[in-house]
């Protein structure tokens, strides 16, 4: 009967004991050990007596007391920390809808593309390099592929619009600046070579367009006003004589001792007969 008593004793003691040492942070070392987490980063969710719950680094785990092998774990806890949104590459969008999580991008409303860097753009024309036909120069968006990202060109003589002096004329390259990208004009009259009827003399504008170009020429006798000596009187060349090129030919003077030929009156038309009228029948 005393052994009994002795014992009883011995236990209610030992529980005692127990109770006073079962403080959650007895579990920490055996926590830490058992998930690889740092111990301080192990803190106490809650404890009711012998039961326990754990953070141990965020995941959050049940732990029971028993008085003769301390603190067990009894497995994850049913409810488990929210954890805080993610955004691996900062740029305002949560790996969990980020289409590029280790690459910052913008908005898309492409959940594909949601959050991704948009596609390279080398001269910064909106044009992407991919679909871009002058990649080093910006230039604008074009549905013809070949010059799609190019610079405007107008009239599609190869020349910009920014530096071409005719862009709305098809022309060619010059190194003169007011020239370049305009129509070609070799004597400088205005008149393009396409145009002009004498593309090697500068002209006038004609709407003849067969003197459109060429030099002014009013009596219309093939001399040049320019050189015309009668630039009003068709008339005929005359290398010698500056002062009577161009002019009507002189006459020819009659010989000596001849009288020039009068010149012939013409005949007057002859009236034609009154027609006879027909005698009344008796």
């Amino acid at each position: 009967m005393a052994m009994s008593r002795m014992l009883f004793a011995g236990a209610v003691a030992l529980a005692l004991f127990s109770s006073a040492c079962v403080t959650g942070k007895r579990a920490f070392p055996i926590a830490a050990q058992r998930s690889g987490c740092d111990a301080k980063s192990i803190r106490i969710v809650s404890q009711e007596r012998h039961a326990l719950v754990l953070d141990v680094c965020g995941v959050h785990e049940d732990w029971k007391w028993s008085p003769v092998a301390g603190w067990q774990y009894v497995g994850p806890s049913a409810e488990q920390p929210i954890p805080p949104p993610v955004d691996t590459d900062k740029d305002g969008f949560t790996d969990d809808v980020d289409a590029c999580r280790d690459a910052a991008g913008p908005a898309n409303a492409d959940a594909s593309k949601h959050g991704c860097p948009p596609p390279p753009d080398g001269d910064n024309d909106g044009v992407i390099d991919s679909l871009d036909a002058c990649v080093v120069v910006a230039g604008v968006a074009s549905a013809d592929a070949k010059k799609n990202g190019c610079p405007a060109d107008a009239d599609d003589d190869g020349v910009p619009d920014v530096q071409d002096g005719c862009p709305d004329k098809k022309g060619a390259p010059s190194t003169e600046a007011p020239l370049n990208g305009c129509p070609l004009d070799g004597d400088s009259d205005g008149v393009v070579d396409a145009e002009d009827a004498c593309p090697a003399v500068a002209g006038v504008a004609s709407a003849d367009a067969k003197a459109n170009g060429c030099p002014a020429d009013k009596d219309a006798d093939g001399i040049a006003d320019a050189t015309d000596a009668c630039p009003d009187q068709a008339g005929v060349a005359d290398a010698a004589d500056a002062t009577k090129h161009g002019c009507p030919a002189p006459k020819p003077k009659p010989e000596k001792g001849k009288k020039p030929k009068a010149e012939k009156k013409p005949m007057p038309e002859k009236k034609p007969k009154a027609e006879k009228k027909p005698k009344p029948e008796k």
